[in-house]
C-alpha cells in the first residue's frame, strides 16, 4: 500500500486526504496549527467564536456539496438569510453591503467618490472575460489574471476607497484574506460568477465539514513542516517537519503540498523536477 503525506488541513488537504484514502492509499496529514480546518473552521475563545477564515460558501462549490451529501450531512447546509457586509461606527453598522452589491448600491453609496463611481465601468471588460474563461471553483483556470495583487488592482483601475470600503470588509473581514497579498485573480473570479445574493453555511458553524473529514483522517496537528526532499532511494520524499516534542521526518512514495503558495516554495527543495 502506497504512503501518502498532506501538508495542510484546509479543505483542500482533507478533501485531498479523504479522497486518496476511499482509493486505498494509507495517508497522513501535517498540520501546522493546533486544530483542522485552515481558513474553514472556528474556535470558541472565551465567549467570543474565533472565525478563522470564510464565514459563508457560495452556490459553485459544487464538489464541496456533493462531498457532504457522500458523507450524508446534505442536511446540515442552510441558506443564509442575509451574506453581506457593512461599515460599522460605535457598533452601529452605517453603510451595509450585501455580498454580490448591485449598480444601485454601488453608484448611490456614500462610501465612494464620483471619481471611483466612474472608474468602475474600467472593471468591467476583465469581469467579463474572467465570466467567460474562469471557473471559481477551480481557481487554476485564473491564472491568467494572477499578475497583481488584488488591493494594487484596484487602486489602480478604480480608487482607494472602492478597496478600503466595499472590497476590503467581504475580503478582509468576511473572508479573512490579506488584501495584500491576495492576488487580483480570486476577486475577479469571484466577482465574475456571484450571481445569487445569499450563501450557505453548515448548521453547525463553517468548520463542520473539516470537523468531520479531520475526524475520519490520520491528522497530526501542531506538525509544522519545514523541508520535503527526495528520499535516499530517490522513488519518494521525506518530509522534515517540527513539533511541539523536537524534529521528525516521515518517509512517503508521495507528498502533496495544500497550502498558500508562499508556504509551497519555502518548503519543496526540487520545484523544478
Amino acid at each position: 500500500m502506497k504512503r501518502v503525506v498532506v501538508v495542510g488541513s484546509g479543505i483542500a488537504g482533507l478533501s485531498t486526504a479523504y479522497e486518496l484514502q476511499k482509493a486505498g492509499f494509507r495517508v497522513a496529514v501535517l498540520e501546522e496549527k493546533h486544530l483542522p480546518g485552515g481558513r474553514m473552521a472556528e474556535e470558541k475563545v472565551g465567549s467570543f467564536m474565533n472565525i478563522t477564515g470564510a464565514s459563508g460558501l457560495n452556490s459553485w462549490y459544487r464538489e464541496l456539496f456533493d462531498l457532504c451529501d457522500e458523507l450524508g450531512h446534505g442536511d446540515c447546509l442552510e441558506k443564509l438569510s442575509s451574506f453581506g457586509t457593512g461599515t460599522a461606527t460605535d457598533g452601529k453598522v452605517e453603510f451595509p453591503m450585501s455580498n454580490a452589491p448591485t449598480r444601485y448600491e454601488l453608484l448611490t453609496s456614500p462610501m465612494l467618490s464620483l471619481r471611483s463611481k466612474l472608474r468602475l465601468a474600467s472593471l468591467l471588460p476583465d469581469i467579463g472575460k474572467a465570466r467567460r474563461r474562469v471557473d471559481p471553483g477551480l481557481i487554476h483556470t485564473a491564472a491568467d489574471f494572477d499578475d497583481e495583487s488584488l488591493s494594487e488592482y484596484l487602486a489602480r483601475k478604480v480608487g482607494r476607497d472602492f478597496l478600503e470600503y466595499v472590497v476590503s470588509p467581504l475580503f478582509n473581514v468576511a473572508l479573512a484574506y490579506n488584501m495584500e497579498q491576495l492576488s487580483k485573480a480570486v476577486f475577479l473570479a469571484r466577482v465574475a460568477h456571484i450571481t445569487e445574493r445569499d450563501g450557505y453555511c453548515f448548521r453547525d458553524g463553517i468548520g463542520f465539514l473539516t470537523r468531520r473529514l479531520a475526524g475520519m483522517l490520520d491528522v497530526r496537528l501542531n506538525s509544522r513542516v519545514t523541508r520535503i526532499v527526495r528520499s535516499d532511494n530517490g522513488r519518494g520524499r521525506r518530509i522534515h517537519y517540527d513539533t511541539p516534542d523536537g524534529r521528525e521526518s516521515i518517509e512517503a512514495d508521495i507528498a502533496i503540498v495544500a497550502t498558500p503558495g508562499n508556504r509551497v516554495s519555502q518548503i519543496v527543495a526540487d520545484k523544478a523536477r
